[in-house]
């Protein structure tokens, strides 16, 4: 069945059709994540900062943003990134006991 779905790629063929933008697509699956583009769900939530996103693996990659430590021009995080850091944290801890406790 991978196959099919890998020589469509070649073909051309994309018998899944978006029935709102006209897109097509070569598996169902991905029609379906697409449709999210039109209805605007967006069920995967970042725990950190609360940021929605239609894809999962759009909020694997943001999640790298609250993993990194960002630098200004002399090595060192400005006050502002610090305190945000320190906020992000502590939401953190919060979600965390609060799923703990439950």
């Amino acid at each position: 069945m991978k196959l099919k779905y890998h020589m469509r790629n070649h073909t051309g063929e994309r018998p899944y059709v978006c029935n709102v933008c006209g897109r097509g697509f070569t598996v169902n699956t991905i029609l379906l994540r697409h449709m999210r583009v039109h209805s605007g769900e967006r069920p995967y939530v970042c725990v950190i900062c609360g940021k929605a996103f239609s894809q999962s693996s759009t909020l694997n990659t943001h999640m790298k943003v609250h993993s990194a430590s960002p630098k200004s021009n002399s090595g060192q995080l400005d006050q502002q990134q610090e305190q945000q850091q320190a906020s992000q944290q502590r939401d953190v801890m919060k979600f965390q006991v609060c799923a703990w406790l439950s």
